[in-house]
């Protein structure tokens, strides 16, 4: 279990066999004696947290001894080196931890959603607090701790004057709960549509022709239809929202009976709004910038 000593898996994840061979590991990559601040660096991978953990089994369990400011190999611990380490090996333990060898392998990751950047599977990691990407097959590709979530619409106007909108809104969430990040969501959907109320007096719960969020690994270029958006870290409460807009006109013609629209002027270059969340607040007071948990209010807009 390399996987352990390399930090990637914590023991509550592993079943009875796996914290076997773990431990197992960990005591043969310990010298015979060792001052104990010199184990951390053994297992710069692994938290402080971890190691102390596995040093209080251990030394629960007669394997390991820690005399003052050492931790010293056992004869158990020698014996076991030479043959492995059975469950046997615990039955003069304290029972938690006969208990906690015993016990199923509990998952510990709670699945968000798909990375926009890689197309990997982002989860969240509750014991470490932090993000983890995993490949189809559950292979770790990468740790991190701040999470971008990005609030996406698209929006035409009808009639002769048409409004051409891509609006995107993002924010980074350090190590937060996925129970936290729908009001997170929502909060970002409401800066989008005061953004637009201000700015164009359109509602947008009416004129979005689509919606949708984007979960991100890392600081990208985020492309949304004909759009493209460069997603800099803004940690939340923080949040930036950018509108690309442009203006068509179309005329109707009747053809054979059916109305028809033909594009008459369209901007070549599409304009751009960018702003952030605690600026524009401060702008316009009269707004609120919070929205109240799900629990007590719908979203504004279904994105699932």
């Amino acid at each position: 279990m390399r996987e352990f000593l390399e930090g990637e898996v914590t023991l509550t994840e592993l079943s009875p066999s796996e914290k076997l061979d773990a431990l197992y590991e960990f005591i043969l990559e310990l010298p015979d004696r060792i001052e104990r601040k010199r184990v951390y660096s053994l297992f710069p991978k692994m938290s402080k947290y971890q190691i102390d953990r596995v040093i209080k089994i251990l030394s629960f369990s007669d394997i390991l001894a820690t005399p003052y400011g050492y931790v010293v190999k056992t004869d158990k611990a020698k014996e076991i080196e030479r043959r492995g380490l059975l469950s046997t090996d615990f039955e003069e333990a304290p029972l938690w931890i006969r208990k906690f060898i015993g016990r199923k392998a509990i998952k510990v990751e709670i699945f968000i959603g798909s990375d926009s950047i890689t197309g990997y599977n982002v989860h969240y990691n509750y014991l470490r607090r932090e993000y983890t990407l995993r490949d189809d097959e559950g292979n770790l590709m990468k740790r991190f701790r701040e999470l971008g979530i990005a609030v996406t619409f698209s929006i035409e106007t009808e009639g002769h004057q048409v409004l051409v909108c891509e609006i995107c809104a993002w924010t980074f969430v350090p190590r937060m709960h996925p129970n936290r990040m729908d009001n997170v969501i929502d909060n970002l959907a409401k800066f989008c549509n005061d953004v637009m109320r201000v700015y164009f007096g359109i509602p947008i719960e009416t004129e979005t022709i689509k919606a949708g969020v984007e979960y991100l690994s890392d600081e990208c270029e985020l492309p949304i239809r004909e759009a493209t958006f460069t997603i800099d870290k803004v940690i939340w409460e923080e949040a930036k929202c950018e509108i690309e807009y442009s203006h068509l006109k179309y005329a109707y013609t009747l053809r054979e009976g059916e109305i028809e629209r033909i594009l008459t002027r369209a901007e070549v270059t599409p304009r751009r709004i960018s702003v952030l969340r605690s600026e524009f607040y401060r702008r316009h007071p009269t707004l609120s910038p919070v929205v109240p948990p799900r629990s007590r209010q719908a979203s504004l807009i279904s994105f699932r």
